[in-house]
């Protein structure tokens, strides 16, 4: 119940974080910058590649979603569930902005402060 990070010599890359269910997948997106998880939480949750939850997609379902898969070329999301649900979701990120002090930063798709 946990999302870990591991290099191909074994070395774990950044910290353990808790995931708070049984996950069932485990599905990067099209541009790599996403992790795509869920399972016995009833829906899919958005991480940064950092392993960062950045929130969820679509509504829970009413029993464990089972599978998920990104469209290759674009930003279309398919899920599948246990009793027999499958729904397609489109992600568009959005610019987040930020003001603190005499600073200014922007989040150009969620994941790289700019």
């Amino acid at each position: 119940q946990r999302l870990s990070f591991y290099q191909l010599s074994g070395r774990q890359i950044g910290k353990d974080r808790p995931l708070g269910f049984d996950p069932c997948f485990y599905s990067y997106s099209s541009d790599d910058n996403y992790v795509l998880t869920g399972g016995s939480n009833r829906r899919v949750c958005l991480y940064s590649k950092e392993g960062l939850k950045l929130g969820g997609i679509g509504e829970e379902h009413n029993s464990w979603v089972w599978s998920c898969r990104c469209h290759p070329k674009g930003d279309y999301v398919v899920l599948c569930c246990n009793d027999g649900v499958v729904e397609c979701y489109q992600i568009s990120p959005t610019t987040v902005h930020g003001l603190y002090k005499d600073r200014y930063a922007y989040r150009e798709g969620l994941t790289d402060v700019i």
